[in-house]
């Protein structure tokens, strides 16, 4: 069973089915398989939780708590965060009432003991495994850009490897005009320029 195309065919469409009672979701894979891309698609179109650990984490560094200076200070030395502020970070979040029936994880669990941690506090409904070739993910993960005013994610790489294609994933030119025009706002009012 191809699980990419499944995925890639249901995220495009309207779910024609009903939402089970429980829809509890891991996405698994190596970095580049399009984990977060799927999870995201999959999330909107049922309207159910897509919890990134790695936006949990950003959102740690972010709000500047004291487990996302300690975070940061991890990452500034090039380390992974620790097991447990990991699975601390993931306990607080499934804990929050969206979550108690419905969601999609995303880059969690990334070790062992993140992996004992979740299989004794939640019950996994489905695991997905995705899978590419190496050349492919060493590709994309090479072609990976952030925007470093919104902090888009977006691709450069065009695959076409036989019946793979994927095309770039290119920034929005609206998003990106609007957020250059809130950075240029203040200072054209402080120079009395007005926009058309």
């Amino acid at each position: 069973m191809n699980t990419t195309k499944i995925i890639r065919s249901f995220s495009t469409k309207a779910p024609t089915f009903e939402l089970p009672s429980s829809f509890k979701v891991m996405f698994q894979g190596p970095p580049g398989v399009g984990k977060g891309t799927y999870a995201s698609r999959v999330s909107a179109a049922l309207n159910i939780p897509h919890i990134a650990a790695g936006d949990l984490v950003r959102a740690e560094i972010k709000n500047n708590t004291a487990m996302g200076r300690d975070m940061q200070a991890f990452s500034e030395k090039g380390q992974l965060v620790p097991d447990s502020m990991m699975v601390e970070l993931m306990a607080k979040r499934l804990q929050q009432p969206d979550t108690k029936d419905h969601f999609l994880l995303d880059g969690f669990p990334r070790t062992i003991p993140q992996a004992q941690m979740l299989d004794k506090t939640v019950g996994l409904d489905l695991v997905l495994n995705l899978i590419q070739r190496e050349d492919i993910l060493i590709s994309k993960i090479a072609s990976r850009r952030v925007c470093k005013g919104c902090g888009f994610n977006y691709n450069l790489a065009d695959i076409r490897v036989g019946d793979i294609h994927m095309p770039p994933l290119a920034p929005k030119v609206p998003r990106r005009l609007r957020q250059v025009r809130r950075r240029a706002l203040p200072a054209q009012r402080r120079r009395g320029i007005r926009r058309s």
